[in-house]
């Protein structure tokens, strides 16, 4: 299991303070070992659910004073960067691993390893020749561990924002379709009868941890919850981002139920749902047409499908800041980006006509300082700036 490997590496090469401080936060009846650890990602009861909001309490006051030392899959100064390249050289195909060989002049990933950390330009030609390599189960399997990153999966605020005003009046069955935490699922479930499916099974435990607490009347984390949130997306975004608090969680709901699966093969009946919410989501899949396909089956005649997509600046964006970091892995990140007239053309294709199609997320004026002027005329403008991403809504006709 990924997660057990994973938590002997980082016990082994993380600072021992931090790893102390991590086998620490323990239930005092379990030994202090990886297994244990992974154990407790994979549990939904009171007592597994309390230790995950602790560790990523935790992880994310690391990540302040020490960031070599957090988890973290793609920075090549982090402790963790090895543990991901070497996962990955398990994965590539043969002729893959025969290119990396004849264009580095090396036997294996020992000596492949210490290379990509000194050269930014080794880990450059690694993400654009690569990377691609990778499939959508390898892209699961790596985000066992990642979700140990963030609580959160960084679709909360768009959640918030751009979702909840339409969600709350709305009635019947919602899809949370990559629900990650469950966060959206459970503030929808006031109002809807929510299913929730995701690939991640740490973070569909920590979905049924928040669900199985609200269910006994213990609601005594939330606001601990929306803090931590919103330090993270304090980290991901930069700068403050606040989260609507009044009355999200806290009053009566139905239960979600929430289920593992692939958004490109759906085992549901055909027009099971009034509502589906892919937030963050579609740029991450392989065979999006095919995800889009499984979402006008399962809807209903009427159904709204909300949906929030990288466009062109955006991966422009990411594109830039990756060749100037050296990132690794894009296939962790973003597999496509899409203007509103190829997204809706996408929708279209499957019977479903376009509502609403808005541009969300500018670039700040201090990101956009920092490119060249070459790169800024590539960006499109429209009257509030530059935005990165699009936030669109549609119907099954």
């Amino acid at each position: 299991m990924i997660l057990e490997r994973f938590f002997d590496y980082y016990l082994n090469h993380t600072a021992p303070e931090i790893a102390q401080r991590i086998l620490a936060l323990l239930p005092g009846d379990l030994e202090k070992t990886p297994n244990s650890l992974a154990s407790m990602f994979m549990q939904s009861d009171r007592e597994a659910f309390q230790f995950q909001m602790s560790f990523f309490e935790t992880m994310a006051d690391i990540r302040q004073a020490d960031p070599a030392h957090c988890i973290m899959f793609d920075d090549s100064a982090n402790t963790c960067y090895p543990f991901f390249i070497q996962c990955a050289w398990e994965r590539l195909p043969p002729a893959a691993k025969a290119k990396t060989r004849n264009q580095f002049g090396i036997s294996g990933v020992d000596e492949l390893i210490p290379l990509l950390i000194a050269q930014p330009e080794a880990r450059n030609w690694f993400r654009l020749n690569l990377a691609a390599e990778l499939n959508q189960g390898d892209l699961f399997a790596f985000n066992e561990v990642i979700a140990l990153i963030n609580f959160s999966s960084g679709g909360e605020y768009s959640f918030l924002n751009l979702v909840y005003p339409q969600i709350k009046a709305l009635k019947g069955k919602a899809l949370d379709a990559g629900c990650g935490a469950g966060f959206a699922s459970l503030v929808m479930s006031r109002h809807l009868e929510v299913t929730g499916i995701d690939a991640c099974r740490p973070r569909l435990s920590r979905a049924r941890g928040m669900a199985n607490m609200l269910r006994e009347g213990n609601d005594s984390f939330l606001s601990r919850l929306i803090g931590l949130i919103e330090t993270e997306m304090g980290e991901i975004f930069g700068g403050s981002r606040a989260l609507i608090r009044d009355g999200i969680l806290e009053k009566s709901r139905k239960q979600p139920t929430f289920i593992q699966g692939s958004l490109d093969r759906l085992g549901f009946p055909d027009e099971e749902f009034d509502v589906v919410v892919c937030l963050d989501v579609l740029e991450h899949t392989y065979n999006p047409s095919k995800v889009i396909r499984e979402f006008a089956r399962v809807t209903r005649p009427g159904a709204l499908i909300f949906v929030t997509v990288p466009n062109a600046n955006g991966e422009l964006y990411q594109r830039l800041q990756e060749e100037s970091s050296g990132a690794t892995f894009p296939a962790m990140l973003h597999l496509h980006h899409w203007e509103p007239a190829s997204l809706a053309g996408l929708f279209q294709d499957q019977g479903l006509e376009v509502v609403e199609m808005n541009p969300f997320d500018y670039l700040s004026p201090e990101a956009l300082e920092r490119l060249s002027e070459a790169d800024r005329a590539k960006l499109a403008a429209d009257d509030s700036g530059y935005p990165l991403q699009v936030f669109a809504v549609f119907r099954k006709v």
